[in-house]
């Protein structure tokens, strides 16, 4: 398995007045999870709204937004420039982990998580990442 890094997200996307996210199947180990979609700059999120039906707005990530929504009881996940909302397998990163990168003005954060399809239920299953299998190091560019 690889060690991966991405760019870090910038925007997250609004759907009205909430945010919008992809449709995750809640494991049962979990107490609560947050799924939302995040860019890294403007090119990402045209390639992603371009697929999309739904009108959907980039809203500002910062630190203050991250630091207030950290809930040690959720899983709170952020997409990383997803390239459609029906894209069969997407990478994401942790809340702590941004506000992490955020704080110490880095321009990649690790990928901790993967969602994959399930064609069954047409809803993500997600999955956490153990960067400690891997050897070699790899990143990702949107």
């Amino acid at each position: 398995m690889l060690i991966v890094s991405a760019r870090i997200p910038r925007y997250l996307l609004r759907d009205g007045l909430g945010y919008a996210s992809p449709r995750v199947l809640q494991p049962s180990y979990q107490i609560g999870l947050t799924v939302l979609y995040g860019f890294s700059d403007k090119p990402e999120y045209d390639t992603f709204i371009s697929s999309s039906e739904i009108p959907l707005t980039p809203y500002p990530l910062v630190k203050g937004y991250l630091e207030r929504a950290i809930d040690s009881n959720l899983l709170q996940l952020v997409v990383l420039d997803a390239g459609t909302s029906q894209q069969t397998l997407l990478q994401a990163s942790t809340f702590e982990a941004i506000l992490e990168s955020l704080c110490n003005k880095l321009d990649t954060v690790p990928v901790t998580h993967r969602l994959m399809i399930d064609k069954a239920n047409t809803a993500y299953l997600v999955e956490e990442i153990n960067h400690l299998e891997g050897a070699s190091h790899a990143s990702v560019q949107g």
